[in-house]
């Protein structure tokens, strides 16, 4: 199933990182990613949602990030907040994943 959202609020600290709609309105959404072991945990929505090394591919683009899930299923998080909040992000998911998986704008 495709989830796109808009996030209003996002960040990444001590190896971890998220996204999510809380402050907008409308049904919730969110994504959280770290560092497990050697792996990437990855969840969005729900735990029953998470999981080590489902993402497959990510693409970087000025205003979304795609997260590209083993599983076919792909999500998308919209930037609704500050460049310099989007930009910690960024390097969030950059730090936190592999670079053979990321591809996209160098913000």
């Amino acid at each position: 199933m495709p989830l796109d959202f808009v996030a209003t609020e996002c960040g990444f600290d001590n190896g971890l990182g998220g996204a999510s709609n809380a402050a907008g309105t409308g049904p919730s959404h969110y994504v959280l990613f770290g560092r497990d072991g050697d792996g990437v945990y990855f969840e969005y929505d729900d735990q029953i949602h998470g999981g080590v090394d489902q993402v497959a591919h990510v693409v970087i683009h000025l205003d979304r990030i795609v997260f590209s899930l083993r599983d076919k299923d792909t999500i998308t998080v919209r930037k609704e907040m500050s460049d310099t909040e989007w930009s910690e992000f960024i390097a969030g998911v950059r730090d936190a994943f592999p670079p053979a998986i990321v591809a996209g704008a160098a913000n």
